[in-house]
């Protein structure tokens, strides 16, 4: 009977393993040839530049790590034309999907084994009624992760959103692993080297690791065993996450972790020098569908865009020049421009772009009257 159930669940796994791997080859595959977001641009440049040792354009804290890295060594490694470099993306992508799975397999695995420890210490037989089989659990848990990892990610985005979703999963099964079976250093050491992987794919992954690290401490259940496990869990965070927190304080000249958040608050949420209902214009096109998203928070109207943000500093002073005017006759106070990784901020900064806080992101004032907005660095 326990050989048939085994075979059951393992079949069944199987299945949903094989579907997976199908769904996300036909994701990948679908998508070879296109990029979702011009971020993707940068962390190809970014993982180039590491390789090449170029540390001025490589440590940028708006865009983490480790998912360049993985782009810049498979781009390495594989030596694609600029054609095929975008698959080349995709296929790194996949791989990390693949990983994705693995960690969630562990996750569901450990947890399903917590749920049967827990109900063998059950001795209350009016229960069982209640008794969830495993085979449902993987069932839900694997449509789950299907649908969280295919449409709420996708193969085709290319971020390091797979890479974090990854290291959580890790991150909540060495947690889970301490809790229901082991307090055994090497959960620890794992779980410290998971979390500051976490951080160099995503800087909200820093905050989120002293989460981790203060449910894992109360999870041993002793203090006198959990402290010690703990500082090493710490110490060997702290070992990974420390030179890269050390490399952009540096660049920006105050402490950091990163600048993702200032960024997106100031972008998203209250752009400085802009006020609400204020006319402006983008420079740049930022994306189908959440293009002004960004705008709707800032509660400011959006009334020109210009998509091709290299055609038009490639242009003389002359152009650029008339390009303003039209825009202030349109009624635009502002034109915003979000920079990517090869923007010349030291020339734009000469033409009257003034930087938004501490955010990686420029601004114009096209109008005489708001020149008196213009220091808000």
């Amino acid at each position: 009977m326990l050989k048939l159930i085994k075979k059951k669940l393992f079949l069944i796994k199987a299945i949903f393993w094989l579907i997976a791997i199908i769904l996300g080859l036909l994701q990948a595959w679908s998508n070879r040839y296109s990029v979702s977001t011009g971020d993707a641009i940068s962390y190809l440049d970014i993982g180039e530049a590491y390789f090449q040792g170029d540390w001025q354009q490589a440590v940028n804290g708006y865009f983490s790590p480790l998912y360049s890295l993985l782009l810049g060594l498979s781009v390495s490694v594989l030596n694609p034309s600029s054609y095929w470099q975008f698959f080349v993306v995709k296929l790194v992508n996949f791989t990390i999907y693949l990983l994705s799975l693995v960690a969630f397999e562990l996750l569901l695995s450990e947890f399903i084994n917590y749920y049967n420890i827990k109900l063998s210490n059950n001795t209350n037989t009016q229960k069982s009624s209640l008794i969830i089989p495993n085979w449902i659990w993987y069932v839900s848990g694997y449509i789950l992760f299907l649908w969280s990892a295919l449409k709420w990610i996708g193969i085709d985005n290319d971020t390091p959103d797979m890479c974090v979703a990854t290291l959580v999963y890790l991150a909540a099964w060495l947690v889970l692993r301490v809790y229901a079976r082991s307090d055994h250093w090497f959960n620890f050491i794992g779980l410290g080297v998971v979390l500051g992987l976490g951080y160099l794919s995503k800087a909200i992954m820093f905050p989120m690791a002293f989460i981790f690290l203060g449910t894992c401490f109360f999870s041993v259940g002793n203090i006198r065993r959990s402290l010690p496990r703990i500082s090493v869990a710490f110490l060997v965070f702290a070992l990974i996450s420390t030179p890269f927190i050390a490399a952009i304080s540096q660049a920006n000249g105050y402490l950091t972790f990163g600048t993702a958040g200032k960024f997106n608050y100031a972008w998203n949420i209250s752009p400085g020098g802009i006020e609400p209902e204020e006319k402006i214009a983008i420079l740049g096109r930022y994306g189908v569908g959440h293009s002004y998203y960004w705008a709707r928070l800032a509660q400011v109207k959006i009334i020109a865009e210009i998509p091709n943000l290299q055609k038009f500093w490639q242009s003389n002073d002359s152009t650029r020049s008339q390009v303003y005017k039209v825009l202030e006759e349109a009624g635009a106070k502002v034109l915003v421009e979000e920079p990517g990784v090869n923007s010349p901020l030291d020339y734009r900064s000469i033409q009257g772009w003034q930087k938004l806080k501490n955010a990686d992101c420029y601004l114009y004032f096209l109008s005489p009257e708001n020149s008196d907005r213009r220091d808000f660095k």
